[in-house]
């Protein structure tokens, strides 16, 4: 099969926001980003089966059977203990696809491993341009640990710890201290029943990737905790279902995967927040929106946003 169509590098900075560095470029470099719009019967297909699938609700929900995280996180905590290799902490659904999103669009990728390789690249770039200032890094949601590691090889000078409520996560967590003498270590975090009090280390950054979308509606409770709490800044790389173009036809079938699977609705998580939508994805959704903001660090602050909350109606 022949491809009409790349990504170049200057999609890969319309899509991520920003200028990239020089490693960015060389990251860049190393995969093949052909790949060929989804169009006429194909496309038709494509939706047709989206469609049929949300119908029968044939897609996991968001906060529902947490055991499947600790089953999956267990799986990739079992290989890395049996090769001592931290590409085991790779995350199973970063598989092999078919189809993905792109710019609206349904694409057909030369490689199949197109998504997980452009997810290397753009963490790579986000990391570097976003995470160098600070001291602490906090993912929480850490999962199968592949972030923390990467994190902790990138960034040697900073302090690295993962937060997850599935015990797996944290032994993963755990045992990568081991490896690298930046990270902390893993602890013990429910998002719905998160601890009243918590000081974070000065020039302390939040990151969620994909964990803040299982919170469904009910994400109040972590963001009173960054709220009390106080993280230098939070970033997170999430779905956000506002940022689809609900009048196109496979954004429309995005929002309505987002709305069966009660994935994060974030419309009133932050005041003062920027948002970037990087238009690609999965088959299913946009996993890779940004999110940025600092928590009130003053009392007029933290009254407005009370206000807010209280004018909006949070959930």
């Amino acid at each position: 099969m022949t491809y009409g169509h790349f990504l170049s590098p200057g999609a890969f900075e319309k899509m991520f926001g920003g200028l990239l560095d020089a490693k960015t470029f060389l990251e860049i470099a190393k995969y093949d980003w052909s790949y060929n719009i989804v169009e006429g019967d194909e496309r038709d297909a494509v939706i047709l089966d989206l469609l049929l699938r949300i119908e029968r609700r044939d897609f996991s929900i968001a906060g529902e059977n947490i055991e499947r995280w600790q089953k999956g996180w267990r799986e990739n905590l079992d290989e890395f203990r049996r090769t001592g290799d931290i590409a085991a902490l790779e995350p199973k659904y970063l598989r092999p696809s078919e189809y993905l999103r792109l710019d609206s669009q349904f694409i057909r990728p030369a490689d199949p491993m197109f998504e997980r390789n452009w997810y290397k690249v753009f963490r790579g770039w986000f990391a570097r341009r976003y995470l160098s200032e600070f001291d602490f890094i906090y993912e929480f949601g850490c999962g199968s640990g592949h972030n923390l590691a990467f994190l902790a090889h990138e960034f040697p000078d900073k302090y690295i710890c993962g937060f997850d409520w599935a015990t797996a996560s944290i032994e993963i967590a755990n045992e990568l201290a081991d490896v690298f003498p930046n990270i902390l270590g893993g602890c013990a975090f429910d998002f719905f029943d998160p601890p009243l009090a918590y000081g974070f280390p000065l020039n302390t950054a939040v990151l969620t990737i994909g964990a803040l979308e299982q919170t469904g509606t009910r994400w109040r409770p972590f963001k009173d905790f960054l709220l009390r709490a106080k993280p230098a800044a939070c970033f997170h790389i999430e779905p956000v279902i506002g940022l689809y173009d609900p009048s196109n036809l496979v954004d429309y079938t995005a929002i309505k995967i987002h709305e069966k699977r009660g994935f994060w609705r974030p419309n009133n998580f932050a005041i003062d927040r920027t948002q970037h939508r990087t238009g690609f994805g999965s088959l299913l959704l946009e996993g890779y929106s940004q999110m940025i903001w600092k928590p009130p660090h003053d009392v007029y602050a933290d009254a407005k946003q009370a206000r807010i909350d209280a004018l909006e109606g949070a959930p």
